[in-house]
């Protein structure tokens, strides 16, 4: 091991010093220090010969070599090591702004003082967002958890979730998945809607039931206690006209004028999506945990930005703009986004939520106080009418899906 470690200070000393490297980004160089690009790569090639003797004598990870089909001659050495990778590599192909980060002095920088890190976290750090979240689900009467944990269905690692909230009245629930940005208002987030069709007028709620007695079913088949239930048209909380996002960009000035690049949105909310698909399936046992014969759940992804930076742009459905844009504190984007599951329910997610501060506390009060947002989520007397504990036995996977009302 102390070889190897010896190795490695060996290769590092016979590295081009930081100096040399510095020039390439520096804006304020005097003509007498600067060095020619020739010169460096004439340095380079001398020290490349000498950083490969070194790893050898080492012991250096130099197990094979390989040939350039271009050339017909050798071309490097193939390492292993980390460390090893980035200095043969580097050397070998003269890449110079890459060896920059790690061999540059920064003696010249200064320090980040405490003045600049609370001006940072006050304005664009995404934790205060996140507790000022929970903060105001617990006020309004929801259960709420910061900063938990699940698994990820598709690359099946943890994954942390900002803030998960819930609410619960006799056999309903509703699971908020919120996943928190802060946006500067130089930076806004636009959303472009247009009027939402037929189609994608609907909502999606897991109804989740108890085995009935006299259900018998082979060994080997699987029984997957729940069904979705997709509410339409006026049944639906998301009514047919109303205007309805479709593409979304955060827009930045830059020296040409605006561009817009919205992948750390994108990152957010695809998060509060892959967070509500865990609490979609974790429903499909809560009636055990209401301890009753059935139970309905809802789960609403929401994104959370910072107030005065969301906007929005109606569009007809000829693609003329109808109004001029306007700041909002709510609006809605459309998903049509399906989960399923090997042995269980299907689900389609329809909509995502996307709310400022003020959004957030406005949408959580008509959760809690506001009666029409539960009988817009669960109207009582469609998904009652199927009684999903009195049907008939069935045997096999359940893989079911219920649409109210009833298609001719």
């Amino acid at each position: 091991m102390l070889k190897r470690f010896c190795g490695i200070e060996s290769t590092i000393a016979l590295m081009p010093r930081g100096s040399n490297f510095l020039l390439l980004r520096q804006k304020k160089v005097t003509k007498e220090k600067a060095t020619p690009t020739f010169a460096l790569i004439r340095d380079l090639k001398r020290k490349r010969r000498a950083v490969r003797n070194s790893l050898r004598s080492n012991n250096g990870p130099l197990h094979r070599r390989f040939r350039s089909k271009s050339r017909g001659r050798m071309n490097g050495d193939l390492v292993e090591s980390i460390f090893d990778l980035i200095a043969a590599r580097c050397i070998l192909n003269r890449d110079i702004t890459f060896l920059d980060p790690l061999m540059a002095n920064h003696k010249n920088l200064d320090p980040i003082t405490a003045s600049e890190i609370k001006a940072y976290a006050s304005t664009r750090d995404d934790f205060g967002l996140e507790l000022y979240a929970q903060r105001i689900a617990l006020q309004n009467g929801f259960k709420a958890s910061h900063a938990g944990t699940y698994e990820d269905s598709v690359t099946h690692k943890p994954r942390q979730y900002d803030v998960r909230a819930s609410i619960e009245r006799t056999q309903r629930r509703i699971d908020l998945a919120i996943e928190c940005k802060s946006i500067q208002t130089v930076c806004p987030l636009i959303i472009s809607r247009v009027a939402r069709v037929s189609a994608e007028s609907f909502h999606e709620v897991v109804h989740s039931f108890k085995r009935a007695l006299g259900m018998h079913y082979m060994p080997t088949n699987v029984f997957v206690p729940a069904k979705s239930v997709r509410l339409r048209s006026a049944h639906s909380m998301y009514r047919e006209g109303e205007f309805v996002g479709k593409a979304m960009a955060q827009l930045q000035r830059t020296n040409g004028g605006i561009d817009s690049n919205d992948s750390g949105v994108y990152d957010k909310w695809s998060q509060a999506l892959a967070s509500a698909e865990e609490l979609i399936f974790d429903s499909i046992y809560r009636y055990a945990e209401l301890n009753e014969n059935d139970g309905l759940t809802a789960v609403l992804p929401v994104l959370v930005v910072s107030d005065q930076s969301l906007w929005v742009m109606d569009y007809s459905c000829e693609g003329a703009m109808v109004d001029e844009p306007k700041r909002v504190d709510e609006a809605t984007l459309y998903l049509g986004r399906e989960y399923s599951r090997k042995a269980s329910l299907r689900f389609t997610m329809s909509h995502l939520h996307i709310v400022t501060k003020v959004g957030l506390e406005a949408l959580l009060k008509s959760i809690h106080s506001d009666n029409t947002v539960w009988e817009s989520l669960f109207p009582d007397q469609e998904i009652d009418d199927f009684e999903p504990y009195q049907v008939e036995p069935t045997v096999g996977i359940r893989l079911s899906r219920e649409v109210w009302p009833p298609q001719a």
